[in-house]
């Protein structure tokens, strides 16, 4: 499975379990506001399943990506 795909993954299922499960995103939208609303705790929950799935996350590492794109920039 590729990157985008992983992370588009994780994105769904976190905006499932905050109740807004069908809810439209892409590559720019942004992690918290003004677009897809992640708070701070949604946000580590976020980071914990790229670690899960894709072995390092980009907060770990110190980045702290704006939009969706960027975070599957950060595996590029």
């Amino acid at each position: 499975m590729d990157t985008k795909r992983i992370v588009y993954m994780i994105v769904s299922e976190l905006q499932e379990n905050r109740g807004r499960g069908g809810a439209e995103f892409g590559d720019e939208t942004n992690i918290q506001e003004g677009g897809l609303g992640f708070d701070s705790l949604t946000v580590a929950e976020f980071s914990a399943g790229l670690e899960r799935k894709l072995g390092k996350d980009p907060y770990s590492d110190g980045v702290f990506p704006v939009t969706i794109g960027d975070v599957i920039r950060f595996y590029s």
